[in-house]
């Protein structure tokens, strides 16, 4: 076990300011006004008269709310502030003191979030707040969930006492849905920019920013603001700040595998040391966004019924999606994560996609990555495209279409439950050929078919009627490492491949006796195979031979 060093939990606050004070000469005069102003400026203050329950000692009651508030202001100045206007003046000044120090105790508080400390610090670099002869705007894009509205916060706390006038306005996309641009944040936001801010050097963060109007409406140009003011804007789209002309653009990634660990080993055991031997079995729990000590029990529901609040909030760039745009990333959710770029593109485009864009547009938004060689997508959101297919039929997987639960697909190819539905499937090595044989035979649309892995061996032992065997004519991917017999079935016609991958199988040629012209067909992978002769002129379009 590792050692028992603990890393505290940091506390939550029922309460920012805590006002003691005694005597009716304040209390209905200053501390009343004092409380109001608080109030509009959205610090929420314990007043003793305002707050206690009847029926509850008061002392006990205090000394809860004194334990459950970050700041203490005591007003015990008899007369105190008896001219009006000296009054509103304090008023005013204690209540920028506070903010300032809220702003203090909550970038604290953000600087001990796993993994946020360097992205504040990446992100404040691009300001170049010292810089008081520019006006810049930075964009901070990522998935629903990611954490852009937390770093926003982080960086606003850090760095708003260096400016004249601050405005940070939340959740632009949720507002200008309900309201348009005439009522609440928004419209205060522009109103605010234009006549109260204009002269100062200002912060303001806009706040979930999903269409170029709402840009327009509140920030249209840098000539709007004072030299030496700063803009940053969060959004899910990265086109939306290119077309705005934003070219300083951060990307806000989900936690690592690592920083995943360390923040559920710092709340399930108080610890950012990991326990010998849960290793796996943490790993697991945090790609499923678990926060339950019941991992087993926990582990095996997830599978089948990821967490709701989690994917819901990751769905919401998925749902803002066109049609097509949701095929292909479903269909790389379900099946063609970490394949090769190009060979993906070549399935998406025999499909009649615009592969291309298609796969640009789902970048921008921060539904996939993409090296130059690989398409990449995050665990959550792979498992969110799955969740998508799955809740269609929760109970019927011959009616999904795409199937990628051992379970779900045994039960199908050994029963011979399988349906048109059916677009994509990625099988188990477990499963004997036979039975994948056998249950092929109703998946007449089947495009994309999987079947082992790079370690799986060739198997000599199968005997199978060649008559028998059946691979749908719509199949477009066909991968089936250690394939186990010498040919592929008389009966395929294969018009429609693009990709074929026949690796470490007992492959001899492709068909035995006439040959089959495969225009389509882009990639041929017959690596570490038992092929003695291969007519090229049976795929006239191939650009990629594994040998």
């Amino acid at each position: 076990m590792a050692s028992s060093s603990t890393l505290s939990i940091h506390k939550s606050y029922q309460y920012d300011v805590f006002l003691s004070f005694r005597g009716e000469d304040t209390r209905k005069t200053f501390v009343d006004h004092l409380y109001a102003a608080l109030e509009r400026s959205r610090i929420h203050a314990y007043k003793d008269d305002e707050r206690l329950q009847k029926g509850k000692k008061i002392d006990e009651e205090l000394l809860k709310s004194i334990e459950d508030s970050k700041i203490f202001i005591i007003i015990f100045s008899l007369n105190y502030a008896s001219p009006s206007w000296y009054e509103a003046k304090v008023i005013e000044i204690i209540v920028e003191q506070i903010l300032l120090k809220l702003r203090s105790i909550h970038f604290s508080d953000d600087e001990n979030l796993i993994g946020m400390h360097h992205r504040v610090q990446d992100a404040e670099s691009s300001l170049q707040i010292d810089n008081l002869n520019v006006v810049r705007m930075i964009g901070i894009k990522g998935m629903g969930g990611s954490g852009k509205t937390t770093l926003a916060r982080s960086i606003f706390d850090k760095v708003s006492t260096q400016f004249d006038g601050i405005s940070f306005v939340e959740n632009v996309r949720e507002v200008s849905k309900g309201h348009g641009y005439t009522v609440n944040s928004v419209h205060d936001g522009r109103k605010m920019l234009s006549e109260r801010l204009c002269h100062k050097k200002v912060l303001v963060v806009l706040d979930n920013v999903d269409h170029i109007s709402q840009l327009e409406a509140l920030a249209r140009a840098t000539n709007w603001f004072k030299l030496g003011s700063r803009i940053i804007i969060t959004t899910r789209d990265e086109q939306l700040l290119k077309a705005h002309g934003v070219d300083l653009i951060h990307n806000v990634n989900l936690l690592t595998n690592a920083e995943d660990i360390t923040l559920f080993n710092r709340y399930a055991f108080g610890t950012v040391l990991l326990f010998k031997g849960y290793e796996n079995l943490s790993l697991e729990v945090v790609r499923h966004a678990v926060d339950e000590l019941e991992w087993r029990d926990a582990l095996k529901r997830l599978k089948r019924i990821p967490l709701k609040e989690t994917l819901e909030k990751l769905e919401l760039s998925y749902i803002a999606l066109e049609d097509d745009y949701k095929e292909i990333f479903l269909d790389v959710a379900c099946g063609l994560k970490d394949m090769f770029k190009e060979d993906a593109i070549r399935i998406f485009e025999s499909c009649g996609f615009h592969a291309r864009i298609g796969l640009r547009v789902l970048e921008e938004k921060s539904l996939i990555t993409s090296s130059s060689m690989f398409l990449h997508m995050h665990d959550h959101l792979q498992e969110m495209g799955r969740n998508i297919v799955r809740r269609l039929h929760p109970d019927y997987p011959r009616r999904h279409s795409r199937l990628f639960i051992h379970e779900g697909i045994e039960d199908v190819l050994a029963n011979n439950l399988g349906t048109e539905a059916t677009k994509s499937i990625i099988i188990s090595e477990e499963l004997r050929p036979e039975i994948i044989m056998r249950g092929l035979g109703k998946m007449k649309e089947l495009s994309d078919m999987c079947y082992g892995s790079e370690y799986c061996w060739i198997t000599v032992d199968w005997k199978f009627n060649q008559v028998s065997q059946y691979f749908p004519k719509a199949l477009r991917y066909l991968c089936w490492r250690a394939y186990p017999y010498n040919y592929l079935p008389k009966t395929f016609q294969a018009n429609n491949l693009v990709v074929l991958d026949m690796s470490l199988s007992g492959i001899v040629e492709l068909w035995k006796g006439e040959q089959k012209v495969l225009n389509k067909l882009r990639i041929l992978d017959l690596g570490f195979t038992k092929l003695r002769t291969l007519d090229l002129g049976m795929a006239p379009n191939l650009e990629r031979l594994i040998r």
